[in-house]
């Protein structure tokens, strides 16, 4: 009960104060799905970019992640950038 309450409660608090979109919001919202379907790729070739490093797995977690989302966007992005792609993604 707890937890249905709490999803309840924040899907009101974001539907209520944060339902914006602006023009960054917009271009990642049209490329989120070229991000599902690419970010595996991308996930793995920085996880193995980081194996030879030594330092703790949560630092690595904790620089791999901003990596990859932004890899991940920029790359969605230029892919869709080519003409007749938007038809597909």
């Amino acid at each position: 009960m707890t937890g249905v309450m709490i999803i309840t409660a924040m899907l009101w608090i974001f539907s209520l104060w944060f339902n914006r979109e602006g023009p960054v919001t917009r271009a990642m919202a049209g490329d989120s799905y070229t991000v599902y379907i690419i970010h595996p790729v991308v996930l793995v070739l920085l996880s193995m970019a980081f194996t030879g490093i030594a330092i703790p797995s949560l630092a690595k977690f904790a620089i791999v992640l901003p990596l990859a989302i932004g890899c991940t966007f920029a790359l969605a992005h230029g892919i869709r950038a080519v003409p007749g792609v938007t038809k597909v993604l």
